[in-house]
């Protein structure tokens, strides 16, 4: 099935603003744990993945949710030359259970078994996984990310590979640690409120509409909604 709002890319200050309306309705702990919040929860980790390849990459990147069985979402951006730049964006989880102790499998078992097949590339080039491990992980606790770039690399994986775990609770901004296993592990610390300030003050808000055209002139083109969008990303509207 396609999309339905696919000439509409949100912002991720938009997009993290329905993730915060629906915590202070609901709580943070309903939103991140029950199953009905499945498309909310992706919605604040493709926010969170386009602010961190904003501080990384220094262009903005917008996204949107998809109805497909193949990804959860899309992101793109307009690179320096004028193109348009797209990837697919599978999200998965790997947090602890209700009763804090860890998953039965390790973050890499799991993924072999639903993502990162050895026998088949079930993605491209042209997708990044995106794993939240929510908190509370590191390599003593349950991931060993040295260990899943060497397998990607075993099995030359063509995608990419990016976790997300919220980290220093303490800090009253919400920070968030990026990491990269895809060739090599590397790692950013993400302050959402940073960089949710820099693209409010260039006015990097909203939506964004893509029209498609047979005019060479305005190919490539995507335009500020000048039309407010109330609904929030993952209400897929006409």
């Amino acid at each position: 099935m396609s999309v339905n709002n696919e000439k509409l890319w949100h912002t991720p200050i938009k997009a993290y603003s329905d993730y915060l309306r629906e915590v202070e309705k609901h709580g943070v702990e309903a939103v991140m744990k029950l199953g009905k919040f499945q498309k909310v929860r992706e919605t604040r980790a493709l926010a969170t993945l386009c602010f961190a390849m904003y501080k990384s990459m220094g262009t903005p990147w917008y996204l949107q949710l998809d109805q497909s069985e193949v990804t959860d979402g899309r992101i793109m951006r307009l690179t320096p030359e004028g193109d348009i730049e797209i990837l697919r964006v599978e999200h998965t989880a790997y947090v602890r259970r209700n009763d804090g102790k860890m998953p039965d499998k390790t973050l890499l078992d799991q993924l072999k078994a639903s993502k990162t097949f050895e026998s088949h590339h079930k993605y491209d080039e042209h997708t990044l996984i995106m794993v939240d491990l929510g908190n509370g992980f590191d390599e003593t606790t349950g991931v060993d990310f040295n260990a899943i770039a060497d397998y990607l690399r075993s099995i030359d994986a063509p995608y990419q590979l990016w976790t997300l775990e919220q980290v220093e609770h303490d800090n009253p901004d919400t920070i968030i640690q990026v990491t990269l296993c895809t060739p090599e592990v590397g790692q950013l610390r993400l302050n959402v409120g940073e960089a949710w300030h820099e693209q409010f003050e260039k006015n990097i808000r909203g939506t964004l509409v893509a029209t498609q055209t047979a005019d060479v002139e305005k190919a490539g083109k995507v335009t500020p909604n000048d039309n407010p969008i109330t609904r929030a990303v993952w209400d897929f509207g006409s």
